[in-house]
């Protein structure tokens, strides 16, 4: 009995020494094998967004200043603050802003640089102005706050596709002035088609409805710059206004902020405050077409003659979302 017991202890110990031994024989090789997965991309987008509103002019004078470019930045600005984009709650990693004297030309272009650095092809970008506007050669300008009435002060269609264009991912973009929608091709022209909703009228039509104002006011150089429009795929935009149109601010007589017709709509519509009514489904997501539908009917509600303008038609783009506010 004891010898059998003997034995059997001898053969456990031995086989568990044998399995010991090949234990940390196959160690390094477990080690080797164990290759990490690739690093998924990020497809985690991030937002940014720069608004202008400009309402003093360094050189129009208070005859020719606005007053409702300041405001509309703040409800623009309150627009992104509330946004929760997708179920995790992304909110806008950056909120820039300049208005009045401070946006000169040269400040609009180094703010969209500095705003906008480090935006990869997943992110999203807003751009926002609001401000005067003027027409030229049948190509749209914005006037920033040092526009001297030399068109080569004013921000071109070109210049402004071309510091957005270098900007990776989507472009939100939203123009508040007089003749925006030349900056996605509403033109007398007629370059486009009809699919983008651009607009043929005569010449009688255009003379008009042009804001003569702007005429006789400035004397601009001569000279005709061809139009790079915002109408990539890239670009999903919003202007106030057709490019033959003016657009309008009002100043209400007892107390309230002054507001453009535009930007009050669309806040109207997209805000928080307001319950969101532009989101037709109540889904918590208002996507570029909703916007724009509902920024025409109340434009129309209350008499403004100035049509916004939508680049592409039919976006199911979301353009502001209040995820975790609507649950």
């Amino acid at each position: 009995m004891l010898k059998m017991l003997r034995l059997f202890f001898e053969k456990t110990i031995k086989y568990k020494f044998i399995l010991f031994y090949l234990f940390f024989l196959t160690l390094p090789l477990l080690f080797t094998s164990c290759v990490p997965y690739p690093t998924p991309p990020n497809t985690i987008s991030t937002y940014r967004a720069l608004s202008i509103g400009i309402g003093d002019y360094i050189n129009y004078g208070p005859d020719g200043d606005l007053l409702s470019p300041p405001y509309d930045v703040n409800k623009m600005s309150r627009m992104y603050w509330d946004c929760c984009f997708s179920p995790t709650c992304i909110t806008f990693h950056k909120i820039d802003k300049l208005t009045d004297r401070q946006a000169t030309k040269a400040s609009i272009f180094n703010k969209i640089q500095s705003t906008f650095s480090g935006a990869k092809e997943n992110d999203v970008s807003y751009f926002y102005f609001s401000g005067h506007g003027t027409l030229y050669n049948r190509t749209s300008y914005l006037c920033p706050a040092d526009f001297n009435g030399n068109i080569s002060t004013a921000i071109s269609v070109n210049e402004l596709e071309s510091a957005l264009s270098a900007i990776p991912g989507t472009k939100v973009v939203f123009i508040n002035s007089c003749h925006s929608g030349g900056f996605i091709g509403k033109s007398l022209t007629g370059r486009g088609n009809r699919n983008n909703e651009t607009y043929f009228i005569s010449e009688e039509e255009y003379l008009s409805n042009f804001n003569e104002n702007i005429l006789s006011t400035f004397s601009f150089s001569e000279g005709f710059i061809a139009k790079d429009l915002l109408t990539s795929s890239k670009y999903q935009v919003l202007t106030s206004s057709h490019w033959y149109q003016s657009s309008y601010e009002v100043h209400p007589l007892y107390g309230d902020p002054p507001y453009s017709v535009f930007t009050q709509a669309l806040y109207m519509g997209c805000s928080l405050p307001y319950n969101t009514p532009a989101d037709m489904n109540q889904n918590a997501q208002i996507t570029l077409q909703e916007a724009y539908q509902f920024i025409t009917q109340w434009t129309a509600f209350f008499g403004f003659h100035q049509n916004v303008q939508v680049y592409p038609i039919n976006s199911p783009f979301i353009i502001f979302e209040y995820y975790f506010s609507f649950w």
